[in-house]
């Protein structure tokens, strides 16, 4: 039998020796052995974990206190629901008044609708509406412009981009002491330098990662992380960057239409964002609800939520702090996508260096001889080789691709068909970069690959949303997040990634709100070559690249395009 109580935001439980187990299972529990209690932080973990505890007697205050926070939940969850218009702010869907209630109300919160619903426009109006300034945005690098025009579109606030050289980008976050209604914007890669790290289990910190940085210095009131997936690793320093910098900000909104990419672990990283204190251990919150097996490679892999596991109090939790909704759902007059797969020939030149490539490890191309020496660098040449002709240096280093290109000679035929804006995705820079040289001159061109700055990529986002641009490449890696492409009804996908969640984002680009007309995607698949078994794996197992060098029979015929 044990014995709850509530004191301030803390709740203390009084236990013999039978519930030692079970009570260590509870994430954020804790034994204070000089009072003789456990201890657990007061919130939604305590509530789903203790709230209906076997046996367990409660003070007239916990039972107070946990019923006001239950009644909360309560609400929370149904303002899912609350799709009334908001005064003042018409323009939203009604979806979208919902979701900016439920931001505002939750603080701590996980927006994970579908891709191109708008969570950008809701947050932020969520944030003005409780004016939780001064916000910070971590966000890639590509969607930082864009983020300083949506605020200025959004809000009265003052968007500041944190860009340059680390003396610039430091004296940009000097100047901001001070600033009112202000909105700091940052990519992931940047914030790591400037800002104090936290820790993760048994991670070694270094003097630099603990000292106190530039961004330590503000007080926000909010932090938003878009494509918060990105923070899916906890060992990453951009992970534990976003914790460092969080630690004392009242609003937390994680911002992704894929918070779960390949495992329970993926979510238990953004919970540890949003409520650090319930959720402090990953190693609790698998314990608690995941099958947890040795891994491969040593270590502990995630299989997925446990069988049996109290699935009712993971969705305690959950329900007040995450809203989800697909496009199917909020945006049913949303024209119809279409997917359609192209079977593209190979043949002469092409064909003859895949051959072999595939047969020995190595094949003679322009500037020398290309050179696999282990499987996954020869799944990486052959990805070339199935869409145009590698070029290489003296050492075999691939410097860029040239023609003959079967997916080139593809795209010019759908841009003669075409009789609109046309955007093309890609995985490879090189391949877009081929493409742009030789596309017909008359063709305006726009492109979004990380070689762009990212200034320079949001204007021509700006200018294909505007009509000035014919043809928008951009590579899955830069321009598969946050951008809207919605002037073009058709899309490309000249090279798919071997990452199902990658493809979907890229596919959004153009299907989302603001598109009215039926979209189409198609799909360039070289026959007889590994572009079929990167296809097949995005459809049925998305880390199939880290599982096929398993597997002898499935790489040969996966390389032979014999799938």
């Amino acid at each position: 039998m044990i014995t709850v109580d509530v004191i301030g935001q803390v709740v203390t439980v009084a236990a013999g020796h039978r519930d030692t187990m079970s009570l260590k299972l509870i994430p954020g529990c804790r034994y204070n052995k000089a009072r003789d209690v456990w201890t657990v932080p007061f919130g939604l973990t305590a509530l789903a974990c203790l709230g209906d505890f076997p046996g367990a007697q409660y003070t007239d205050g916990a039972v107070a206190r946990f019923g006001e926070l239950a009644q909360w939940a309560d609400r929370q969850a149904a303002r899912r629901d609350a799709t009334d218009p908001i005064e003042g702010r018409e323009f939203l869907y009604p979806f979208q008044a919902a979701g900016v209630r439920f931001i505002a109300a939750g603080k701590r919160v996980l927006v994970a609708d579908e891709m191109g619903t708008g969570k950008t426009v809701q947050t932020l109006v969520a944030i003005d509406q409780v004016d939780a300034y001064p916000l910070l945005v971590v966000c890639p690098n590509s969607l930082k412009h864009n983020w300083a025009k949506e605020v200025e579109q959004w809000t009265d606030a003052t968007p500041v981009v944190v860009e340059g050289t680390a003396a610039q980008r430091k004296k940009l976050i000097a100047e901001m002491a001070g600033q009112e209604n202000l909105v700091a914007i940052i990519n992931y890669e940047s914030l790591v330098k400037h800002t104090k790290q936290a820790s993760f289990g048994n991670t070694v910190l270094t003097d630099e990662q603990k000292a106190e940085k530039d961004l330590n210095d503000i007080q926000w009131q909010a932090v938003v992380v878009d494509e918060a997936h990105r923070i899916k690793s906890p060992k990453a320093h951009s992970t534990r960057a976003v914790w460092g910098v969080s630690r004392d900000a009242e609003y937390r909104v994680a911002l992704t239409g894929t918070p779960v990419v390949n495992n329970p672990d993926d979510l238990w990283s953004i919970l540890h964002f949003l409520i650090p204190e319930e959720q402090n251990a990953r190693a609790r919150f698998r314990d608690m609800w995941c099958h947890v097996v040795p891994g491969y490679h040593g270590g502990l892999e995630n299989l997925g939520l446990r069988e049996g596991a109290p699935r009712r109090q993971l969705d305690v939790i959950l329900k007040p702090m995450v809203i989800r909704r697909t496009k199917g759902e909020v945006l049913p007059d949303l024209p119809e996508k279409i997917l359609t797969n192209r079977l593209v020939p190979i043949s002469g030149k092409q064909r003859t260096v895949y051959n072999q490539l595939v047969s020995d490890m190595m094949a003679e191309v322009h500037g020398g001889i290309l050179v696999a020496t282990d499987p996954l660098t020869l799944l990486g040449r052959l990805r070339y080789a199935a869409s145009a002709t590698p070029v290489v240096d003296d050492d075999g280093n691939v410097l860029s691709l040239d023609t003959p290109s079967n997916k080139l000679s593809e795209i010019k035929d759908i841009i003669a068909e075409s009789d609109g804006p046309l955007v093309v995705y890609g995985e490879s820079r090189k391949l877009m970069e081929l493409i742009e040289a030789e596309l017909p001159e008359d063709l305006r061109i726009g492109v979004i690959t990380g070689a762009i700055p990212a200034r320079a990529r949001q204007g021509f986002v700006d200018m294909f949303q505007a009509g000035d641009l014919d043809v928008m490449l951009a590579t899955t890696g830069a321009g598969a997040e946050g951008i809207t492409l919605t002037a073009a009804s058709r899309m490309v996908v000249v090279q798919e990634s071997w990452s199902n969640v990658a493809n979907k984002q890229a596919h959004d680009r153009i299907h989302r709100i603001g598109q009215d007309r039926g979209t189409e995607i198609i799909t360039l698949i070289t026959e007889g070559t590994v572009d079929v078994a990167v296809h097949q794996a995005t459809v049925e197992k998305e880390d199939q690249l880290q599982s096929l060098v398993r597997d002898p029979e499935w790489f040969i015929a996966a390389i032979r395009g014999d799938l």
